[in-house]
C-alpha cells in the first residue's frame, strides 16, 4: 500500500497542478480557460499511449527479457515519436478546435501550451517509470514536486508580467521543459540504441489498445456534447476537475504497481486487490468532498453532473478488479486474447460516443467497464485459480 500511495502521490501532482493552473490562469487571464481543460481531455489519450509504450513497455521489456538499453533507448524514441505527434497536432491546431465546436482564436494560444505540457509531461512520465522499476519511488516524489512546482510557477509569473499570450506559452513551455531535460540528466545512462517498439507493445498491448480507442472515444463523444451548449461544456469540464485526478490516480497506481511485480514475477492478486480497493474508497471520498466544495462556484446543470458523478464512482468501484485482472491476463496467460477483449470493449464506448445525447461518454464507460469485468473474471476463473497465499495458478 505503501507503494500504492507512492506513485498516486506522482499521479496527484501531475493532474493536480494543470487543473489549478487552468483555474488560475482562468482568472487572470480570461474566464473561458478554464474550458481548455475540458477541450483538451481527448488528447490526454494520445500522450498517455506514448508514455505506456516508451515507459512502462520498455521497463517490463528490461526486466523480462534482459535488455539493459531498453528504458533508455525507450526514453529517446518516445521523445522522438512524440516530439512528431505533438509537432502535428500544434500545426493543426485551428482544425482541431473548429472540430469540437469551439471559437478558434478564444482558444489558440492555450491549446498549444496544453498540447506541448502534454507532450514534455510525456516524457517525463517515461523518466519516472524507470524509477519506479528501480524501486526508487522517493526519489520520483520529489523530482514529481519540483518539476510541477516549477510549471506551476512560470506559467503563472509570465500570466501575471506578459499581455501577449503567445510569449506567456513559449516561455512557461521552455521553463517547463528546461526542467524535465535537468532532471532526466540525472537518472541518464549510456546506452546503444535498439529499436524494439514492438516488444515494448507486447507487453502492454491491452493498454494501448485500451487508450487509443478512448482518444476516440472522448473525441466524439465531447464534440458530440459540446454541441448542446455551453452549459454542458462547463458541466464536463467540473466534471473533469472533480474526477479526472482521481482517474488518473487509480489507472496509473494499480496498473504500474501490478506490472512491476509481475515483471519481477513477485505478484500476490489478493494482496493488490485489497490495497487497490484502499486507494479506492480514498479517491472516491475526495470526488464527494470536491464535489461539494466546488460546486456553488460553477453554474452547472445538476441533474446532468450528479447523474454522471453518481455513474463515475460505479466504474471507478469497478476498476481495481478490471485493472488488475487486465494486468494479470496480459502477461501470465495471453497478450493477443487480452488485447483483443480490449478491442471488443473499446468498440463498444465508440458506439455509444456517437449517441446524440451529452450522456454519451458515460454510457459507453458504464457498459464497457461492466463488459470487461464479467469478461476477465470468466477467463481467470476458466483457467487459473486462486490459492491460500494469494497466488494465481493455472488450472
Amino acid at each position: 500500500m505503501k507503494r500504492l500511495l507512492k506513485i498516486s502521490l506522482d499521479t496527484l501532482l501531475g493532474s493536480v497542478f494543470p487543473i489549478i493552473t487552468w483555474l488560475v490562469l482562468s482568472i487572470i487571464l480570461d474566464k473561458n480557460l478554464i474550458n481548455v481543460f475540458g477541450l483538451t481531455f481527448p488528447l490526454q489519450f494520445v500522450g498517455w499511449v506514448m508514455g505506456v509504450i516508451f515507459g512502462a513497455g520498455a521497463n517490463i521489456h528490461k526486466e523480462r527479457d534482459g535488455n539493459k538499453n531498453a528504458v533508455m533507448s525507450g526514453l529517446f524514441l518516445g521523445s522522438a515519436v512524440g516530439l512528431i505527434v505533438f509537432g502535428f497536432l500544434i500545426f493543426n491546431v485551428d482544425l482541431y478546435l473548429v472540430f469540437m465546436n469551439v471559437e478558434v482564436e478564444i482558444y489558440r494560444e492555450f491549446t498549444i501550451y496544453a498540447m506541448l505540457q502534454m507532450y514534455i509531461s510525456m516524457i517525463f512520465g517515461c523518466i519516472l517509470d524507470k524509477l519506479y522499476f528501480e524501486g526508487k519511488n522517493s526519489k520520483a516524489n520529489k523530482y514529481s514536486l519540483l518539476y510541477n512546482i516549477i510549471s506551476f510557477s512560470s506559467v503563472v509569473l509570465f500570466a501575471l508580467i506578459l499581455d501577449n499570450k503567445l510569449h506567456i506559452v513559449i516561455l512557461a513551455s521552455l521553463v517547463r521543459a528546461g526542467c524535465a531535460v535537468l532532471i532526466g540528466t540525472r537518472v541518464f545512462e549510456k546506452f546503444k540504441l535498439k529499436i524494439n517498439i514492438l516488444k515494448y507493445i507486447k507487453y502492454i498491448s491491452h493498454t494501448v489498445v485500451r487508450l487509443l480507442m478512448l482518444f476516440i472515444v472522448f473525441l466524439i463523444g465531447y464534440k458530440n456534447a459540446f454541441a448542446f451548449g455551453e452549459e454542458y461544456i462547463i458541466g464536463l469540464t467540473f466534471i473533469g476537475l472533480i474526477t479526472d485526478v482521481q482517474w488518473d490516480i487509480i489507472i496509473t497506481a494499480i496498473s504500474a504497481a501490478a506490472e512491476i511485480d509481475l515483471a519481477k514475477r513477485r505478484f500476490n492478486y489478493r494482496e493488490h486487490l485489497k490495497n487497490g480497493y484502499k486507494l479506492c474508497a480514498l479517491v472516491v471520498t475526495s470526488i464527494l468532498i470536491l464535489a461539494v466544495c466546488l460546486w456553488n462556484f460553477y453554474d452547472i446543470p445538476a441533474a446532468f453532473v450528479v447523474v454522471i458523478i453518481i455513474l463515475d464512482i460505479y466504474a471507478l468501484l469497478l476498476y481495481p478488479l478490471c485493472g488488475i485482472n487486465s494486468c494479470f491476463l496480459q502477461l501470465e496467460y495471453s497478450a493477443k486474447k487480452n488485447t483483443a477483449n480490449q478491442f471488443v470493449m473499446s468498440l463498444m464506448r465508440i458506439v455509444c460516443a456517437f449517441f446524440r445525447t451529452p450522456y454519451n461518454s458515460t454510457i459507453g464507460q458504464i457498459i464497457g467497464t461492466t463488459y470487461i469485468l464479467l469478461s476477465t473474471t470468466i477467463m481467470l476463473k476458466r483457467n487459473f485459480v486462486l490459492d491460500e497465499s494469494g497466488e494465481l495458478l493455472r488450472r
